[in-house]
């Protein structure tokens, strides 16, 4: 059974192997939302929760529990380390490397 909150994280997935796919070797992939992060406190990731739905994204949730290093990784993309205390101000950077 797929749950509600999983089908940005499928759709986040399928989204990430197509930019990879497309991207040139060596290209670089941004992402600048509200990053799911394991490492997160429980606050923040209420508050992201909270905000996406006051704000009418219900597919944000989803992605805020998800884990965007991970499955940028998966895609096969080299993922730079970042300093999570930055939360919005630190995007998540993926590099597709060069001998692809």
């Amino acid at each position: 059974m797929l749950l509600f909150h999983e089908v940005p994280v499928d759709a986040s997935r399928k989204i990430l192997d197509e930019v990879y796919r497309v991207l040139r070797p060596g290209g670089v992939f941004t992402v600048v939302d509200f990053p799911g992060d394991k490492f997160r406190d429980v606050y923040s990731m209420f508050f992201a929760e909270m905000d996406a739905s006051d704000n009418g994204e219900p597919f944000l949730p989803g992605f805020v529990r998800s884990n965007i290093e991970e499955m940028m990784a998966e895609a096969g993309f080299s993922v730079p380390p970042y300093d999570p205390s930055k939360f919005l101000l630190a995007p998540r950077i993926g590099i597709k490397p060069a001998d692809d």
